[in-house]
């Protein structure tokens, strides 16, 4: 599915490897969530912040 590849930049992929197995996880509208099997390794969760909503900032 192209929308779940998106998740796996560059970046991402030589951090943790190829995915053996992904599903994307319901989330909210301002983020994508997949739980992910890379080969070889443990399950992760990944987030993906769609909409820079959930960067910690306040805004006043």
């Amino acid at each position: 599915m192209p929308e779940e590849r998106d998740a796996f930049n560059e970046a991402l992929l030589s951090t943790v490897g190829t995915p053996e197995q992904t599903e994307l996880l319901d989330s909210s509208p301002r983020s994508r969530v997949w739980r992910v099997r890379p080969a070889g390794r443990q399950l992760l969760i990944v987030k993906q912040i769609t909409d820079g909503g959930d960067t910690g900032g306040n805004d006043a």
